[in-house]
């Protein structure tokens, strides 16, 4: 079991719920179990705001803000995704279960959320 602690922000709006949410759902339920400050809070709402959303894939997307054992942020949070096929949740799953929370050692593909919001924001 890990030590380092997260929350973990899974966006359940209309892009995010392909045919992937609930594998991405029951997989990170797993490692938010197997982690002992790890939690997951699903949103109703788009977590990138709406600009980002129509500007990138569909399937679903999480930002992850680590944190100490009293839930207090420790550093800047990052947002992952979209999660498109099994592979990108087992990535993102490994990755969270590492505690190292750099969006760097993430994939490119699982990077579209964070270059995306970005963009967005520029705009």
């Amino acid at each position: 079991m890990t030590a380092h602690g997260f929350t973990l922000l899974l966006c359940a709006g209309g892009r995010c719920r392909t045919e992937q949410y609930e594998r991405a759902v029951a997989a990170l339920r797993e490692v938010v179990r197997t982690t002992a400050l790890g939690v997951l809070v699903v949103s109703p709402g788009c977590v990138l705001g709406p600009f980002s959303c129509r500007l990138r894939a569909a399937g679903p997307v999480l930002v992850v803000q680590p944190c100490d054992a009293r839930r207090r942020p420790t550093r800047s949070a990052v947002r992952a995704g979209p999660l498109c096929i099994d592979e990108d949740v087992a990535v993102v799953a490994a990755w969270l279960r590492a505690g190292r929370f750099d969006a760097a050692l993430l994939p490119g593909r699982l990077q579209t959320a964070r270059r995306t919001a970005a963009a967005a924001a520029r705009n």
